[in-house]
């Protein structure tokens, strides 16, 4: 199971909103201390992201709580993101270089056009992909599992209150 910690938003009639990440790291990272999350949160600029789930456990607005999801759609979401990507850029540059070969094109050109096909493979692939994205999770396979009590990021102690 993979877990994630969240903030409560809102609670209405038996659902919660939670928001996930938007936090650069903890303060020993934000001080360039701890294990280097404040800088890639901070140069990356990631948005939070909010969903609404079945309040199973009772959580109240602004408590802390944890997300579960399992391995499989974890790894269905990776390899969507990034392995349809790779393998349409791959097959597309296999198909550019076959395509300028059989045109008799120089070494230049068979480079060039293996390169724009790849890459015209990949853009396809992700657009389309990106369209179809919205309908990737349902909140039946996300679950609340539990509140939280501490958090370990950086090997400190940090009450789940002050997250």
């Amino acid at each position: 199971m993979i877990e994630q910690q969240a903030r409560v938003v809102t609670v209405e009639q038996g659902r919660v909103q939670v928001r996930i990440g938007g936090q650069t790291g903890c303060s020993a990272c934000d001080d360039g201390k701890g294990c280097g999350a404040g800088l890639f949160g901070k140069l990356l600029k990631r948005h939070p992201v909010e969903m609404e789930l079945d309040n199973s456990i009772g959580a109240i607005n602004g408590q802390a709580v944890l997300l579960g999801m399992s391995e499989a759609l974890f790894l269905k979401l990776v390899f969507r993101l990034y392995g349809l990507p790779l393998l349409a850029g791959l097959l597309g540059a296999v198909g550019g270089h076959w395509l300028a070969v059989n045109m008799g094109a120089g070494a230049g050109m068979i480079d060039l056009l293996t390169l724009a096909v790849a890459v015209f493979a990949a853009l396809t692939v992700l657009i389309f992909r990106q369209r179809a994205s919205r309908q990737d999770i349902s909140s039946k396979e996300i679950h609340l599992l539990e509140r939280p009590v501490a958090n370990s990021i950086c090997g400190r102690g940090v009450p789940a209150n002050q997250i």
